[in-house]
């Protein structure tokens, strides 16, 4: 082939912008965990992209080539970006990872020996998306499944909590792994050549070599966000379908750029040699691997690529089947429609052989037609139930609710809410919303994440009936966090507190990254003088990568994030689950 397509100029060409800034992070070597040489390769790879003509990025590159990667490090590469007007930031990570319950964390040089040298993802690019950058994308190159000092890794947060709250910057997440599975990199028996798949298709697409990763506008053809995450979703399993011994890899990825300001590249047709050239002449003279060719195919390359798209589609279809049948057994399970008290629980799937609740509150635990029942007194409260396999939960009895929640080997997999003695006509909508919480819970209970296709169409369902089911509102108020849909967030706070006289702690822990809670649930109608918040943890088990120290979180509740079991709804294992029910018992949640 004598031609490709080459990125040559920046997106939103003519934007009054402030800077770009392109923050490039390769670690090699985490601890005592194998090493990794293509992570050092691809962040010179992606350095050398952003830093490319007509890219216009600010490009700061940190590697562990000459010193170990620490936090601090890190944190004072990120200083002056944050002292900067930043129109664009662009964060590249290739090396370690693992995703605890509470989400990712990438492995510092010295993870194993400082619990604090790893980076809390989530927590944060929620700080960095409070900051007024304009745009923000993180590209991760790093495994999410766990290790078996997982629970030991409390990482920390590069980026500062801001000094005032602000609306959500745009933030464009691709991940190159789902939960729980490796990422996977290709050695050719060169370090030099070393690379990750993901970050290998992402950068040929970047650099024009991909035309299919584009997508044509009216300028000409554009790497926008939505035709890159498009791409990635479908060449990335296809590649590492090929190696030999390898698994077939799905990346996570939500796009939330919008038009025109997407874009991450123009393409141009160029002489590939001419590429080829430039590449090599860069300060990264190794980059001509990306186009090379991924050198996974023998003799029989199209044999193998065609066994690459059976494997692919055949795992497609199980993951699938999988979610299908696990949506189904949730719709399948609903506790008693009604009880002689205005709040209970029906737990399915586990004996329970304890329960603690606050001073002063009064519950009646029994078993009926082969489900264990809990039923509750007074306002909204906290309650700690341990199972027969000594995994304690967290669960929270709702005035004028009845709950479901179905228990698994890992704790809970499964909540619904159901308003007590629904009318006909409510119960149309109670049957939709639990039809839309069962179909989330299981997608979480399989894959953890969601694609986004996935992602916007559980939005779209949830706006109709979210508020009738505290489940559901939950779940929707973290979806609205994610898109930057804080108005939204703030709209199912005041329909709680207007109808019901309580909202989930979830909501409101989520809320008040942006401002006061209060303010802004008034700001959507009246509402009483007090507003009562119901328990005093996250009911879904992400929600605990929020809680963080530097931000005021309570430290006995941030302690527990050690003891959570890998389940969608909060649960702990036996140790954190007692010292979780002693708060309880002492009224201090």
């Amino acid at each position: 082939m004598n031609s490709s397509a080459a990125a040559t100029c920046r997106g939103n060409a003519g934007r009054n912008m402030g800077k770009r800034y392109a923050l490039a992070i390769g670690i090699r070597k985490s601890g005592q965990l194998p090493k990794l040489d293509g992570a050092v390769n691809d962040a010179h790879a992606f350095a050398d992209w952003a830093s490319a003509p007509g890219q216009d990025y600010t490009v700061r590159l940190v590697t562990d080539e000459d010193e170990a990667v620490t936090i601090d490090r890190l944190k004072s590469e990120i200083k002056p970006i944050l002292d900067d007007d930043v129109d664009r930031l662009l964060i590249f990570y290739s090396g370690h990872g693992i995703c605890a319950q509470t989400g990712d964390y990438w492995l510092l040089s010295n993870y194993d020996s400082d619990s604090d040298e790893a980076v809390n993802l989530l927590q944060s690019i929620r700080n960095a998306r409070r900051r007024g950058i304009g745009q923000i994308a993180v590209f991760s190159d790093a495994c999410r499944s766990s290790l078996n000092t997982a629970a030991m890794v409390s990482g920390r947060v590069i980026f500062p909590p801001p000094s005032r709250n602000g609306l959500s910057s745009p933030y464009d997440e691709f991940l190159s792994t789902d939960i729980g599975y490796v990422a996977q990199e290709v050695s050719n028996q060169d370090p030099a050549k070393a690379f990750g798949v993901f970050a290998r298709c992402l950068l040929r697409a970047l650099r024009g070599l991909e035309p299919d990763a584009a997508e044509v506008r009216a300028k000409g053809k554009v790497i926008s966000s939505g035709a890159l995450a498009d791409w990635l979703n479908k060449t990335v399993p296809f590649q590492s379908g090929q190696i030999p011994g390898g698994i077939v890899q799905y990346p996570a990825i939500t796009p939330s750029w919008r038009p025109p300001n997407d874009e991450y590249a123009q393409i141009a047709a160029v002489d590939q040699p001419k590429v080829l050239v430039e590449m090599a002449g860069g300060r990264s003279p190794g980059l001509g691997w990306l186009l090379e060719g991924m050198k996974l195919r023998p003799a029989d390359g199209k044999s193998r690529a065609n066994k690459a798209r059976a494997r692919v589609k055949r795992d497609e279809a199980g993951r699938q089947r999988q979610v299908t049948e696990r949506t189904r057994a949730f719709q399948s399970y609903t506790g008693r429609e009604t009880f002689q008290t205005n709040r209970s629980l029906t737990i399915i799937g586990s004996r329970i052989t304890e329960i603690v609740v606050p001073p002063g509150i009064q519950v009646d635990v029994f078993k009926e037609a082969g489900s264990w029942h809990v039923r509750g007194g007074g306002p909204a409260h906290s309650a700690a139930l341990r199972t027969e396999n000594n995994i304690w939960i967290a669960a929270t009895l709702l005035p004028q609710f009845i709950g479901t929640l179905v228990v698994g080997e890992q704790g809970a997999d499964s909540l619904n809410y159901a308003p007590r003695n629904a009318s006909n006509e409510q119960r149309k909508r109670i049957l939709s919303s639990e039809t839309i919480v069962a179909k989330w819970n299981a997608l979480l209970s399989v894959n953890r994440g969601a694609s986004p296709r996935e992602f916007n169409s559980f939005a779209d369902e949830a706006r109709k009936v979210k508020h009738i089911n505290p489940a559901l509102g939950v779940l929707a108020a973290y979806a609205y966090e994610r898109s930057g849909r804080i108005g939204e967030m703030a709209n199912i706070a005041w329909y709680f507190v207007s109808r019901d006289q309580f909202v989930p702690f979830d909501i409101i822990s989520l809320l008040s990254a942006y401002g006061d809670p209060t303010t802004m649930i008034r700001a959507q109608g009246p509402v009483p003088d007090t507003i009562s918040v119901a328990g005093g943890y996250p009911m879904l088990t992400r929600g605990w990568a929020m809680l963080d120290a530097e931000n005021g979180a309570r430290p006995e509740l941030v302690s527990l994030r050690a003891g959570l079991m890998d389940s969608v709804w909060t649960a702990f294992n036996a140790e954190a689950g007692s010292r979780f029910a002693a708060l309880i018992q002492k009224g201090e949640i």
